[in-house]
């Protein structure tokens, strides 16, 4: 193995193990402070939205779903609707449910936020070694031709830019983990750049995309989809805040 620093090399080490039950599991490193390089003890990482099983008939389904649907290989217009209906889990009922959470935030499983924003403390996370900075990181994505469009995003009511300058995305949405846990927000984190959130009287439903306007400048909007513009302008004014200190 090549003169790397002993903490990287234990943890190839251990992901190579052949044993499955002795090689380290995707929440371990996740936690492995090689992985965490840089980032604050308890920053929740990003973790995909959970999959909501539906065993129940799906009758309703809006225009641009069924349109993306046959993009991706359901064009069968028989068969879909037998998939749709029937009372076992089917694959198109996977993905509706993904693009509706893409077009309606309401419709996601907000029962289980809490379980996704929770820090997953072990042996890992009392440790602390130096690796450096983990500097700005910025992701770009093709998209694929049956993603949802500009025109099926969910609606917004309003909407407002925070620039930042010279700080990483991931001091960044923290920042904005912060502001919804003062908010007493309940909230999803499914990507390094995006966080949805929803508040727990009304509710208001918002959310904060980052987005690189160049290496060292993120700008993140943050916007309000149904609710209290109240809401909206409190929590912007909180997050700003937290990134201008």
């Amino acid at each position: 193995m090549p003169d790397w620093p002993e903490e990287t090399k234990e943890l190839i080490r251990r992901m190579l193990r052949v044993d499955p039950n002795e090689r380290i599991s995707i929440a371990e490193i996740k936690q492995h402070p090689l992985f965490r390089n840089g980032l604050e003890d308890d920053h929740i990482l990003p973790r995909p939205l959970p999959m909501v099983e539906s065993f129940g008939p799906i009758q309703d389904v809006s225009e641009n779903v069924l349109n993306i649907l046959s993009r991706i290989g359901f064009d069968d217009a028989n068969e879909l609707n037998e998939m749709l209906l029937s009372k076992e889990n089917t694959l198109a009922k996977v993905f509706v449910g993904m693009l509706n959470s893409k077009i309606d935030l309401s419709s996601l499983p907000w029962g289980e936020s809490n379980k996704f924003r929770c820090f997953e403390e072990n042996s890992f996370s009392k440790i602390r070694y130096q690796f450096g900075s983990l500097g700005i990181m910025a992701s770009f994505v093709h998209r694929w031709e049956w993603d949802v469009d500009e025109q099926t995003q969910p609606l917004i009511e309003s909407t407002k830019e925070i620039l930042s300058t010279g700080l990483s995305i991931w001091w960044v949405m923290k920042r904005v983990q912060e502001s919804c846990d003062a908010s007493s927000f309940d909230w999803f984190h499914p990507d390094p750049q995006t966080v949805y959130c929803r508040s727990d009287d009304g509710p208001s439903y918002l959310s904060v995309f980052g987005r690189f306007e160049s290496q060292s400048v993120i700008v993140l909007n943050v916007s309000l989809h149904t609710g209290s513009v109240l809401i909206f302008d409190d929590f912007c004014s909180d997050l700003e805040e937290r990134i201008n200190c």
